[in-house]
């Protein structure tokens, strides 16, 4: 009988949530835009210039905020992510080109803040090291196989007869 009570406990809590989210949609929005700053950053562009905006939007996904793990400016509220938008916003008014911006944003805070690091010779290992292992690993494989077929030729070519 405790078992049937602490059951209907939990059913009956989960009707009241079900019910609460049903009732009070806003209080727990699933479907909400994570974007906080797009409004302010859609008002500061014209309209027509859609282009623009979009451009923006993409050269934030590609920057990392310094202080967040894992996270892009885009979806970071950090103050130093707000100012790396602001910076982006001001260098964008002012006719840079994306290469341009990422470079101004490279000397200023490092090659950490790109998500996909640029190709030099001091990250080449970097670049370089699965095609190394791959091919390593590749030719390993081959010559083991290699040895294991002649090791069984050679197997198969002295057959006992009694």
């Amino acid at each position: 009988m405790r078992m049937y009570n602490r059951w209907y406990f939990f059913a009956v809590l989960f009707l009241c949530c079900v019910c609460y989210v049903a009732i009070f949609p806003s209080s727990y929005n699933l479907f909400a835009d994570t974007d906080h700053n797009t409004a302010v950053i859609k008002s500061a562009f014209d309209p027509m210039e859609e282009k623009q905006l979009q451009r923006y939007h993409q050269l934030l996904k590609v920057l990392r905020c310094p202080r967040c793990e894992g996270q892009n400016i885009a979806e970071s509220n950090a103050a130093v992510a707000v100012s790396i938008k602001n910076q982006v916003y001001d260098l964008m008014l002012a006719g840079k080109n994306n290469t341009e911006i990422k470079d101004y944003l490279v000397k200023r805070y490092g090659e950490s803040i790109l998500f996909l690091p640029r190709f030099n010779w001091q990250n080449a290992i970097l670049w370089l090291a699965p095609f190394l292992v791959l091919s390593i690993v590749s030719l390993w494989f081959i010559l083991r196989y290699t040895v294991y077929k002649a090791a069984n030729k050679a197997k198969s070519g002295f057959v006992k007869i009694d």
